[in-house]
């Protein structure tokens, strides 16, 4: 396990996601790796393993 916590004004608060390779959610940890490289300016759509982004978090 590896907790994260992710703040600030960018991204919707009061939600706690759990990323696992498979289980419940199946959205690996890359996929919110993505995500902040995107709100960082940087343009890609992949990191290691990453399937997608997590952009719907954002608000």
């Amino acid at each position: 396990n590896l907790p994260i916590m992710v703040t600030g004004g960018g991204l919707r608060g009061g939600h706690h996601h759990r990323f696992e390779r498979t289980g419940r959610d199946g959205r690996p940890l890359c996929d919110l790796y993505v995500s902040i490289l995107q709100k960082l300016g940087v343009e890609t759509d992949r990191f290691s393993t990453s399937s997608a982004n997590l952009n719907h978090l954002v608000g």
